[in-house]
């Protein structure tokens, strides 16, 4: 299964993701890794490193706990 991720990752663009993480945010107020990463189908490095990103593009502000 872990290959399916990869594939995924590889075909939807940094961009792409960013957009669905923001609309899950605005859905929803709020999410935890686990729900972006099964929302996007990514692997759990792949959320995390995006969501950092969008922290440093000022997106987002992550929290932590």
């Amino acid at each position: 299964m872990g290959h399916l991720f990869f594939i995924r990752e590889a075909l939807m663009g940094y961009e792409t993701r960013a957009n669905q993480i923001m609309e899950l945010l605005r859905k929803r107020g709020t999410a935890q890794v686990s729900d972006i990463r099964g929302s996007l189908q990514v692997s759990l490095v792949t959320a995390r490193k995006d969501l950092q990103r969008m922290e440093d593009e000022g997106l987002l502000r992550r929290t932590h706990g």
